[in-house]
């Protein structure tokens, strides 16, 4: 019974540890903050030109300021895992990217693929029916 119990705490360890190494080589996983941050970058630059047209001067500038945010957060990041010192911050900015990447990101995404298909099928639709025309007349 002792020696079950070291295997089976042998097991979960090794368990652990080859989960967390395949984890490690996901490259999804690994672009993902990057490519979080990037959008965050992209959407509020163009969030900042558009209400800067508006004249929405105080939209603007929180549109500028999560920019900016944006832009040195993954700059911190780059830096942290270039030099790998300091992995709790990088997890914490990894943390961040995965909530903002699940909760606003995946959610347009999902939208955003939905309207397509739909548009996709009202035009293969659409053409579909001009065919069955064409042939009758």
């Amino acid at each position: 019974s002792k020696h079950m119990q070291l295997m089976w705490n042998d097991e979960a360890v090794v368990s652990t540890q080859s989960t967390g190494i395949n984890e490690s080589k996901n490259i999804f996983k690994a672009a993902r903050t990057p490519i979080t941050l990037f959008i965050c970058l992209f959407a509020a630059y163009v969030a900042h030109a558009f209400l800067a047209a508006l004249y929405l001067g105080p939209l603007a500038m929180l549109a500028n300021i999560i920019f900016w945010v944006s832009m040195a957060t993954l700059a911190a990041w780059i830096g942290i895992k270039y030099r790998g010192d300091r992995p709790e911050i990088a997890e914490k900015i990894d943390e961040v990217a995965d909530m903002i990447w699940e909760q606003g990101l995946t959610p347009l995404y999902l939208v955003a693929v939905g309207l397509g298909t739909a548009a996709a099928m009202k035009h293969a639709q659409t053409v579909q029916s001009q065919q069955r025309n064409k042939k009758r007349s």
